[in-house]
Parts: C-alpha cells; structure tokens; sequence
C-alpha cells in the first residue's frame, strides 16, 4: 500500500465518488443499449473461445461456456426487459460496485490491527477487560490419549501458571477423580465380598477356593494388558467390579458343591457344567460389546472377556488340581 501510486488513489476515490452520484441520479441505461452491450460481451468471448481452442488451450470451454449464457441472458433481455426493470438493475449493479470500491478506498491506509479491530466476542474471550492481558492458547504437541505425555503436558502449562486452566487441565483433573472413584469401588466392593463370602464358607480352604478365581484371574488380566498394550480408560474401568463379582461367583459356587460332595473333582464334575455354561453365556453377551463402533465400548468388552475367560479356566481347570493334589497329599500324610 505504501508503494502504491498517489494518484491511483485519487482515481479510486474518484470512481467510488462517481458511481455515487450515478446511483443516485436517474438511470441512463435503456434496454436496447443493454442488448446491444450484451452482443458485443458475447461477440468477445466467442472470438477468445476460438482464439484459445485454435491455440490448444484448456480455458476454451470455460469461455465458450461464458459466451452461452451471455447470449442466453441478451435472449432474455429482448423478451422481457423492461426500462423499469434495466433501471432497477442498473441500480443493483451501481450499489454493488459502490460497495467494492468503497472497501478499496478503505484499504488504500493501512493505519494497523490491534485488539480494539477485534469482534467484541473474540475480544472477550482472548483479552481482559482492562486490555492488559491476554490469553495464551497452548496445543499439545503429541497424543493426549498417552498417559505420560498427558500428565507431562499438564505439568508444564502448570509451571507457568497454577491457574491455567482449559480441556487438558481439567481432564486429567476429572480422569484421577475417575480413577480414584473405580479405585475405592473396586476395593470397597472387595472387602464386602470377602466378608460376604467369609461369613459363608467360613473354612479358610473353601475361602481360598472361593477367592482363587479372582486373585489369579486378576494377575492372568494383568498380564493380558501388559502383552497386549490395552491401557485402562473411562469406559473399561467399569469392568473391574464387574470381575470381581462374576469371578468369585465361579468360586464360590464350586466351594459349596465341593463342601458338600467332600471332593473338588466331583464338584466339577457335576457343578462345573453349570458354570461353564453361565461363564459361556456370560462371555457371549459382553463379547457383543467388540462389535461396537466406539473403541471405550470396545476396550471395555475386550477386558471383560479376558478376565471372565481367566477366572473361567482357574476355576474349572487349575482349582481343582491345585486342590485334589493338596487332598492327596493330606490322605498320605493320615495314612502314613
């Protein structure tokens, strides 16, 4: 803008001038000068249509298109035009030309943006109300679904301030309530299950079969994320008091038929079926859950169905080994 000629503006404001008081006169366009106007447009772009087609240029269709409905539009014109209606839109024309010289002339002085150019909501949200400060909008430079980098991010926009807020602030602030809150369920809801089941089984060698389900399956699902990468999120985090509870099922269960058959073996034998097909059944519905669209639906369908098919095999396959061999060993010892 600087560059720019003195009198090239002089020129501008003069033609925006101009066209004000064309507009604002009465209309000096007759319908048969507009079609005549129309003829000659059309005559141009036809002879620059040819012109680019003779010469293998791409733009000849574009031009010829042009030239169509130039001619369609001077058809229209000598049917139906109107003085009246060639004012009206001699008028629109000068309105519209007006306008855009106007902002050409507004920009021909650059005098500068500062915050007061800004839109009062953008103003509000970016600038204090005194003007004195501003907001510092930070983005992330890696994946906030990872653990580590999240809780570093954080760190770092808090050492600048401790009162940055914004989505990644309060998020990690909402995820370890999260975390904490599934943390207190799950412990809460297994010490009501132990004491639930001790004062049932009461005998520490139908507790251990009881609870076996559990603690092993517990470790195998542990060991299943570690191998797999599946990381505990909001949605799968529910899965953990439902394994509490569906793994000491399996348990308990083949405690009381063992209690009262007097041997694990028979136990599975008999009470195993039911359990295998609650536990079959059980895996069914929550493995719908891997079909689903949305991966927190996944992931949570993905840990159930470890951990029940964990708890599942402990129950039916390694308890009743673990505790026939120590019932073995106890009938040796009496016998010798």
């Amino acid at each position: 803008l600087e560059n720019l000629d003195p009198s090239l503006k002089q020129k501008i404001i003069a033609a925006r001038k101009a066209v004000e008081r064309s507009y604002e006169g009465a209309p000096r366009t007759t319908p048969a000068a507009l079609e005549e106007a129309l003829v000659s447009l059309g005559d141009v772009f036809e002879d620059a249509a040819f012109a680019a087609k003779q010469t293998g240029r791409p733009e000849h269709e574009a031009l010829q298109e042009t030239a169509d409905r130039i001619r369609a539009t001077q058809k229209v014109v000598e049917e139906k035009a109107s003085p009246e209606r060639v004012a009206e839109l001699e008028k629109w024309v000068l309105r519209g030309l007006g306008r855009g010289l106007a902002v050409v002339e507004a920009g021909l002085e650059d005098s500068g943006f500062g915050p007061d150019d800004l839109p009062e909501a953008i103003r509000r949200r970016y600038v204090s109300r005194d003007g004195s400060r501003y907001a510092v909008i930070a983005f992330p430079a890696g994946d906030i679904s990872n653990i580590d980098f999240f809780e570093e991010h954080v760190f770092q926009l808090l050492s600048v301030s401790d009162k940055t807020t914004g989505h990644p602030v309060t998020h990690l602030a909402f995820t370890r309530m999260v975390h904490k809150g599934f943390r207190d369920a799950v412990i809460f809801s297994g010490l009501a299950v132990l004491l639930l089941v001790a004062l049932d089984l009461r005998r520490p060698r139908h507790l251990a079969m009881a609870f076996l389900p559990i603690v092993m399956g517990a470790g195998w699902t542990a060991l299943a994320l570690a191998l797999t990468g599946l990381q505990l999120n909001y949605a799968n985090l529910m899965a953990l008091p439902i394994l509490i509870g569906t793994s000491v099922d399996y348990g308990v269960h083949l405690a009381h038929r063992a209690k009262q058959e007097g041997s694990v073996i028979r136990a599975v034998q008999t009470t195993g079926r039911a359990i295998a097909l609650t536990g079959l059944t059980t895996l069914i519905g929550f493995g719908s859950l891997l079909l689903g669209n949305h991966w927190g639906v996944r992931s949570l369908g993905l840990l159930l169905v470890i951990g029940i098919f964990a708890s599942l095999v402990i129950a039916l396959g390694v308890l009743p080994g673990l505790f026939s061999k120590k019932a073995r060993e106890k009938d040796r010892e009496a016998a010798s």
